[in-house]
């Protein structure tokens, strides 16, 4: 019966971990020692032997077989460090028993999910998580251009909107050094994103140089400062560096790359100030 094989099992299980002089598993073996009669029989239970199953070396090669019509042959290296991290924090989400099972509708979906981000149109997102910045972050990053002008209209130092600013700031250059170095963005369509972000912050920075020439030092750092906030930090310009990438931590973020080149600014006297 299966039970008497079972207990076949723990009296094999029993001699090996008290006789075995094996020190790598000392601990595994001390550990099985502890548990109850009862509790062995529940860990033979649970365990699964796979016949014939695929070597480690060979797992990635067969998944991207799987995955081939799923996106460009180019593509596919990234596509699968992309779904092996969804797969990974699942398989914690259920070793740690957060989620019952990951079932197959819900694999087919992240994996439609994520060759939609790899169409012509659109790119993906590895960065889709707010950063938490704190206020050693902001003294080692103090002599940044980025905040130098974000401190010229004055918004203060440990505010929650100069910690989002650096938090935009890090995910547009991590995200857009990715994309370039998986090769999933042509320099040149990097650098037309950023034509189109300076000629929108001339246009409307224009008009606000034109209200600040009558203005004193106090109310032009005003006017710099709702600049900055009205248009880049309360909203966001919808500027898409593909049609179906809608974040906006990447065009507010390529905001502050710009700033922290000088190339842009939000106090009207900005290139003569930093």
């Amino acid at each position: 019966s299966l039970d008497s094989e079972i207990l076949e099992i723990i009296k094999s299980l029993d001699k090996i971990s008290t006789e075995s002089s094996n020190k790598t598993n000392a601990k595994a073996y001390l550990a099985y020692q502890s548990l109850s009669v009862d509790n062995k029989k529940s860990l033979i239970k649970r365990i699964r032997i796979l016949d014939n199953s695929i070597g480690i070396t060979e797992i990635n090669d067969k998944i991207k077989k799987e995955l081939i019509y799923s996106t460009y042959p180019s593509s596919l290296d990234a596509f699968l460090e992309i779904l092996e991290g969804w797969w990974f924090a699942k398989s914690i989400d259920n070793l740690t028993s957060r989620i019952d099972s990951i079932g197959s509708s819900e694999l087919q979906l992240k994996i439609a999910n994520i060759s939609d981000s790899f169409q012509a149109d659109n790119l993906p997102n590895h960065f889709s998580v707010q950063l938490e910045i704190t206020d050693e972050d902001v003294e080692n990053l103090k002599e940044r251009n980025f905040l130098k002008q974000l401190d010229l209209i004055k918004i203060n130092a440990n505010s929650r909107t100069l910690k989002r600013a650096i938090s935009d700031f890090r995910r547009a250059f991590e995200q857009r050094s990715k994309w370039l170095r998986l090769q999933l963005l042509n320099p040149d369509e990097e650098e037309q994103y950023d034509v189109k972000l300076y000629d929108y912050w001339q246009n409307i920075f224009d008009i606000m140089c034109d209200e600040a020439e009558e203005k004193n030092i106090e109310e032009v750092i005003e006017l710099g400062r709702g600049f900055y906030m009205e248009q880049f930090a309360k909203t966001c310009p919808q500027i898409k560096i593909r049609e179906k990438f809608n974040e906006d931590y990447l065009t507010r973020g390529s905001y502050q790359m710009l700033s922290d080149s000088k190339k842009i600014g939000w106090h009207p006297n900005y290139k003569k100030d930093i």
